[in-house]
């Protein structure tokens, strides 16, 4: 009876299949959706994102990427999925490409969404592309994720823009504010 199943239900079972670690009933339930009419499709793409984050965490990188693929399917404005693909991209030693999905990650990403800011920053750094990276994490780091701060220091120290890291350090608790003072210095 799975077959008479929506897909938006299917999409729910290959996520919590994920989250197990069941890489091939993940992919045989995903596979199972293809040709389903979607009523949420923004609902589907949210299970599929989430399935492809937790296979990249789990270091499936081909299942991560098939989800996050199939998410960008259903929701193109959808930054996490772009960033998993291009980390992928990134693993498997193609910096182009990794630029390319980084580019459409950060596209369509939201200013105030400080956990997908941090990422892209952090992924920015990691390509090389120091003004994205400091773009990303400051507003990661404005919208509250002090987690972004070491990276953002340096990134504003490459850039030697010693005003920005007076701001940054001002807005740390003291034992980062030290740290940062350091770096900075």
């Amino acid at each position: 009876r799975e077959h008479e199943l929506p897909a938006e239900v299917l999409g729910r079972v290959a996520a919590l299949a994920a989250g197990v670690g069941d890489v091939a009933r993940a992919l045989d339930v995903e596979r199972r959706t293809h040709g389903r009419p979607v009523l949420d499709p923004r609902g589907l793409a949210a299970r599929y994102l989430q399935a492809a984050e937790r296979f990249e965490a789990a270091g499936e990188a081909d299942a991560a990427s098939r989800f996050a693929r199939a998410a960008t399917v259903l929701d193109p404005a959808l930054p996490p999925a772009w960033l998993v693909l291009a980390r992928a991209a990134l693993a498997a030693d193609d910096p182009a490409r990794a630029r390319r999905l980084l580019g459409r990650a950060v596209a369509s990403l939201d200013p105030s969404d400080a956990p997908t800011n941090h990422a892209a920053g952090d992924l920015a750094w990691r390509l090389d592309d120091r003004a994205l990276a400091a773009r990303c994490l400051r507003r990661a780091w404005v919208c509250g994720e002090e987690g972004a701060a070491p990276l953002l220091v340096v990134a504003l120290t490459a850039a030697d823009d010693g005003a920005a890291i007076e701001r940054v350090a001002r807005g740390l608790d003291r034992p980062l504010a030290r740290v940062v003072a350091a770096l900075g210095a």
